[in-house]
């Protein structure tokens, strides 16, 4: 407890044993002071390199993720962690089928965990195979078009348009909990990646890459377009960059 006169108190002795000592108890005095503050700023420079380097790993390099939320089930679940990497889209570029964090267009503060169905060029089916009139989304240059691999509990960008691939931070490759889907991430259930020729009038003799390539625009089969609800919208980071293991919520 803290009484008005202990202050003055200690002062007093202070100076008696200033005056009792002389130059010994200054230079005592500094010396210490000396050692708590040089202590004190090495742990405050330490803890500022730390923070930066581990900064610095999470966003150019890669980090690990623990999700929530609904909207790339079954790929992954509720509470599964993840490895994410970050050098995919600067050296090798990013793959259709990938699964990407990225930065949420319509909410610059939040991140989206979604999977990569169109490149810049594809002409995405966003009506009904039954539909008698076709409607379709064609993905411009620099851009890509994301969804959940839960099609009934996702908003992507079948509610926001194709996404800017500077908006892209990182892909998700593996597993690592729980132990027992321990291994790299498999393709979607949808079946996304397989592309239809014969819709497209093009020779059944061709193979998937000889049609992306002769194609003017890539056709990529697609699901009904539909409108989640915005609750179940983000599927992103919530902890800061600084942190060993970040959060993703949905």
């Amino acid at each position: 407890m803290f009484f008005p006169g202990s202050l003055a108190t200690t002062l007093k002795i202070e100076c008696i044993v200033e005056q009792t000592y002389g130059p010994w108890w200054q230079s005592l005095h500094r010396t210490m002071l000396r050692g708590i503050l040089g202590k004190t700023f090495r742990l405050v420079g330490y803890t500022i390199q730390y923070a930066c380097i581990a900064h610095c790993a999470f966003e150019y390099v890669g980090g690990v993720v623990m999700c929530s939320g609904p909207s790339m089930e079954p790929t992954i679940q509720n509470s599964d962690i993840v490895c994410a990497e970050n050098l995919s889209r600067h050296f090798y570029g990013i793959q259709r089928g990938d699964i990407v964090i990225a930065k949420s267009p319509s909410d610059p503060k939040s991140n989206i965990c979604k999977r990569v169905i169109g490149l810049e060029g594809d002409k995405i089916l966003t009506s009904r195979p039954s539909d008698f009139f076709k409607s379709h989304n064609y993905v411009p240059t620099g851009h890509v078009w994301l969804e959940g691999d839960n099609l009934q509990n996702s908003t992507d960008s079948r509610y926001y348009g194709p996404v800017p691939y500077g908006l892209i931070r990182g892909r998700i490759f593996f597993k690592i909990w729980p132990l027992s889907d321990f291994g790299f991430l498999r393709d979607s259930p949808n079946g996304h990646r397989s592309p239809d020729s014969s819709k497209r009038g093009l020779a059944a003799s061709q193979s998937p890459a000889e049609v992306l390539l002769q194609s003017p625009h890539r056709l990529v089969p697609h699901f009904p377009l539909t409108r989640a609800r915005r609750g179940s919208l983000n599927f992103g980071l919530s902890a800061p960059p600084c942190c060993g293991v970040a959060t993703a919520t949905a």
